[in-house]
């Protein structure tokens, strides 16, 4: 009864049958409030990142988190953002994209993760 989102890039085989109507779509269900905003949301074990971002990227990382996300803006235009994520490699590769314009603050091991993964470790 749980409601799932597939990637359908990672799907080899499908049969969907001649069946019609097999499917009920449930009451209330809606595409864009189901399915996760980005690509780090989409897992089965969420866990809260707390990441700072410099001023010159703070607009950028801002425009691409949710509205859901708790963010603080500093008096000098950085901001702090307590992140949900849920998939931790492919918000490696989003933070990635900042250079050393923002880092992992807490927790720990996930600090630790992401220097390991610029190493070229995992």
């Amino acid at each position: 009864g749980d409601i799932r989102s597939f990637r359908v890039d990672r799907i080899e085989s499908l049969d969907v049958g001649d069946t019609p109507e097999a499917f009920e779509r449930p009451t209330g269900f809606r595409a864009s409030t189901a399915l996760p905003s980005a690509p780090w949301e989409a897992g089965d074990e969420p866990h809260r990142l707390t990441v700072g971002f410099d001023a010159d990227v703070a607009w950028w990382a801002q425009r691409q988190l949710s509205a859901a996300t708790p963010t603080t803006l500093g008096v000098d235009g950085s901001l702090k953002a307590d992140i949900e994520v849920s998939n931790l490699d492919a918000f490696l590769g989003w933070m990635i994209g900042f250079e050393d314009q923002a880092e992992i603050l807490a927790p720990q091991w996930a600090r630790d993760r992401f220097v390991a993964h610029l190493k070229g470790g995992r």
